[in-house]
C-alpha cells in the first residue's frame, strides 16, 4: 500500500489480473480543458495603467491526456479490477472513456455527475461557467447478476457542498473536495478492501481511504504533486489517532 512516483502506466503493468477491488481515476482532462474557455483562472489584484483590476490565467500545470494513454490506461485499470471503476472527466469525454472501459472489457454501467456547488464563475462572461464534471462508473466483472454498491436506489449524483473550495488556494490544479472523494469511497466499497488511484494529484482519495479504513496503491508523475500528496498522506496518518469516533464507522447514509 502506498503512494509511489513515476507514471502510473509504468507500475500498473507489472501487478496481477485482479488484484484490486475498485478503481478510482482523476486523470488529467483534454486539450478543450486546456484552452482559454475551459482553463482555470485566477483573481488578481494587479492593476493596468488605467487603474482597472486585472484577470489572469493561470496555466494547468500538467499536459492533456491522450488518445494512446486513455487507451493503455483504461486497459490496465479493466485488467486489475474486480468491482467498481470510477473515472472523472469532462462531460464531452465520457462517451471516450466509456469506450475505452468497455474494449478492455469492463462492463458500463452509469455516468453520474459530480456537481460543483462552489464552481468558478466564467469570467469572460462569454458563456456559462462549468458547472459539474461527469463520473463515468464501470464494473470491471461482467456479470449476469446484480451488483452490488452501498447506495441503495439514490441517483449517481455527488456534490462537494460541505468542502467549498471556490477563492481558495488548491494544493494542485483540478484538487477534487475530500468531502467528494469520501462519498465515493463509501458508496462503493467497504472496509479493508483495496482502491487503486492511478492518478494521485493531492491525494485526496488516499486520504479519504485512511480515514475510511480503505488499503491502496497510487502514482503521481510530477514531483511537486507527489510531494505534496505525500505531506497530506503523512498528516491524515498523524489524524487518524486522533479520530474520536473513526471515519469508517460513520453510516453509510452519512457522507
Amino acid at each position: 500500500m502506498g503512494l509511489n512516483f513515476g507514471d502510473c502506466r509504468d507500475g500498473m503493468r507489472g501487478l496481477h489480473d485482479k488484484s484490486f477491488d475498485h478503481a478510482m481515476l482523476d486523470s488529467p482532462y483534454e486539450e478543450e480543458a486546456h484552452s482559454k474557455g475551459r482553463r482555470v483562472m485566477v483573481k488578481t489584484w494587479a492593476q493596468s495603467r488605467e487603474g482597472i483590476g486585472i484577470i489572469a490565467e493561470k496555466q494547468i500545470s500538467y499536459a492533456p491526456i491522450t488518445e494512446a494513454e486513455r487507451t493503455e490506461v483504461a486497459a490496465q485499470v479493466a485488467r486489475l479490477t474486480k468491482r467498481w471503476i470510477l473515472a472523472f472527466c469532462q462531460v464531452e469525454a465520457a462517451m471516450l472513456w466509456r469506450s475505452a472501459f468497455e474494449a478492455a472489457g469492463a462492463e458500463y454501467k452509469r455516468t453520474g455527475i459530480y456537481w460543483k456547488t462552489d464552481a468558478q464563475p466564467q469570467y469572460n462572461g462569454q458563456q456559462p461557467g462549468v458547472g459539474f464534471e461527469a463520473v463515468v462508473i464501470c464494473h470491471g466483472m461482467p456479470r449476469k447478476g446484480p451488483t452490488r454498491w452501498n447506495g441503495g436506489g439514490k441517483c449517481a449524483r455527488w456534490d462537494s457542498s460541505a468542502d467549498a473550495r471556490f477563492g481558495k488556494k488548491l494544493d494542485v490544479d483540478g484538487q477534487k473536495p475530500l468531502h467528494l472523494m469520501r462519498q465515493l469511497v463509501i458508496d462503493f466499497t467497504d472496509e479493508g478492501e483495496r482502491i487503486l488511484v492511478p492518478y494521485s494529484g493531492a491525494a485526496t482519495t488516499e486520504v479519504a481511504c485512511i480515514e475510511l479504513g480503505r488499503d491502496y496503491e497510487s502514482w503521481e508523475v510530477l514531483r511537486e504533486h507527489y510531494e505534496k500528496g505525500s505531506a497530506r498522506i503523512a498528516d491524515a496518518r498523524r489524524q487518524e489517532k486522533l479520530f474520536s469516533k473513526p471515519m469508517k464507522q460513520l453510516s453509510l447514509t452519512g457522507g
